[in-house]
């Protein structure tokens, strides 16, 4: 009876112990995760810093468009969506950016939304025009008819309201690793000023 006590207790604290290593070894995965979790935040944090940086840097600079283009979507009378962008751009953060405008055409009239690529008239872009932006409503640009906001000598591509007396307002500098600014700032500008 007692050998059984005794294999009994041994037992008992053996499974204790056992039980103790693996809350132990929980306790530090958790405490990693949470670690691995608070330094994302505080990089996520760090890098919306060095955003709200490059942008207050590029509101700084002038958006200027050729009055004779402007004056071609002033004919509704209406506040338009622009957006600009350069051949020199990411891919995949253009095409990020055009499927946020399809997204958009449809809930809007597609009309109120202009596409400014800015790219030299030439056959292989325009075929390239065409089949990035087939559906949506562009104007292809020349350099010489646009001034646009720029970061160490490149352009950076943007949103911005275009207002019924020509003006452009509200610009917005999408990034890749920030959808979310990006699916923010259309929701307002399309509650906003879009929906009639």
């Amino acid at each position: 009876m007692k050998k059984s006590i005794v294999i009994l207790i041994w037992l008992s604290v053996a499974l204790l112990i056992i039980l103790n290593f693996f809350l132990i070894a929980k306790m530090k995965i958790e405490r990693k995760e949470h670690k691995y979790m608070v330094n994302a935040l505080e990089k996520r944090q760090t890098d919306y810093i060095e955003l709200f940086k490059r942008d207050l840097y590029l509101f700084s600079q002038d958006i200027v468009i050729n009055n004779d283009v402007i004056s071609k979507l002033q004919e509704t009378k209406n506040f338009n969506l622009i957006y600009v962008y350069r051949n020199n751009e990411c891919s995949k953060c253009l095409m990020q950016d055009i499927g946020y405008v399809r997204e958009y055409t449809s809930k809007i009239n597609s009309a109120r939304i202009v596409i400014f690529p800015v790219f030299e008239n030439s056959r292989n872009n325009n075929i390239i025009l065409e089949a990035d932006l087939k559906g949506l409503n562009y104007f292809r640009l020349n350099k010489e008819q646009i001034k646009s906001p720029e970061i160490q000598g490149y352009h950076v591509r943007f949103f911005a309201l275009l207002t019924p007396s020509g003006k452009i307002i509200l610009p917005f500098f999408p990034n890749a690793d920030f959808p979310e600014r990006t699916e923010e700032y259309l929701n307002y500008i399309t509650n906003a000023y879009l929906k009639n």
